[in-house]
């Protein structure tokens, strides 16, 4: 980023060499009670080296908020904090969606003014603990948005942003028309069911490439990514966020625009 500043007073979130940040989780899924809650670390740049020439790694960790509501920051990996992700300062770092998966996060300038953070989709039931509970709520498998105005948040509860919809609607992805392979879905017209790729991962494993009880396995999507220097103001009095995200059967990225209205 081109500035940053400890409390966020007079910071530049815009590209630049000032600082880089790095949000992680501890988990890809956080199934059966388990949760994959997000934090937060700081690099100044840029980066130093030592007499050898390594690169000495020495970031900072968000470590909660003071009492005066000021964000914290520690050299102790075990003094870190998990964000609010329910909206309110210093609220609850509860992460409400078990598949977390891949995360793309990025700022978003004016008119918005606001980090984005697009994250979840789905993975295929055979590689969940608990396929039954994995998908909680309403939007099942959906890649989902949230927004803070702070890198630290708090981020805003999430939403549902792209819905794989139902087989039976025509261009819903698992529809026809749509993207997602769906082993119910049937082509309405000139619009097409997605067809599943021909050759699945577990083929590797069978040199005769034989039948697979999970030969069909519904698609999803995954691996949301922010594309920061499309994304910008659209002339309607909000910005267009670009983003592309990965496909599981078929394998394959698309490329999304999304209206987002401050």
């Amino acid at each position: 980023m081109a500035r940053f500043h400890d409390r966020g007073k007079d910071a530049d979130y815009s590209p630049g060499g000032d600082a880089l940040l790095v949000w992680g989780r501890p988990g890809f899924t956080g199934e059966q009670g388990r949760q994959a809650q997000l934090y937060l670390a700081v690099l100044d740049l840029p980066l130093r080296k030592g007499p050898s020439g390594e690169v000495r790694f020495r970031p900072r960790y968000f470590a909660g908020l003071s009492k005066a509501g000021r964000p914290r920051w520690s050299r102790r990996e075990t003094k870190a904090v998990p964000l609010a992700l329910d909206g309110v300062a210093g609220g609850s770092p509860h992460e409400s969606q078990p598949q977390v998966l891949q995360m793309g996060i990025g700022w978003v300038g004016a008119p918005l003014g606001r980090w984005v953070m697009l994250y979840g989709g789905d993975l295929a039931d055979y590689l969940l603990a608990d396929p039954a509970g994995a998908s909680p709520g309403p939007s099942p498998g959906a890649v989902r948005i949230r927004f803070a105005e702070q890198p630290w948040g708090p981020w805003s509860t999430p939403q549902a942003l792209l819905v794989p919809g139902d087989f039976a609607e025509a261009d819903d992805p698992f529809g026809a028309g749509g993207v997602l392979f769906h082993p119910e879905c049937t082509d309405q017209g000139p619009l097409l069911c997605a067809d599943s790729d021909p050759t699945r991962p577990l083929h590797v494993l069978n040199p005769a490439c034989g039948p697979f009880p999970i030969e069909f396995d519904v698609g999803g999507f995954y691996g949301a990514n922010l594309i920061d220097a499309y994304s910008g103001p659209n002339g309607e009095g909000g910005v267009d966020v670009y983003w592309n995200v990965s496909t599981w059967n078929p394998y394959g990225v698309i490329l999304v625009r999304t209206p987002v209205t401050p």
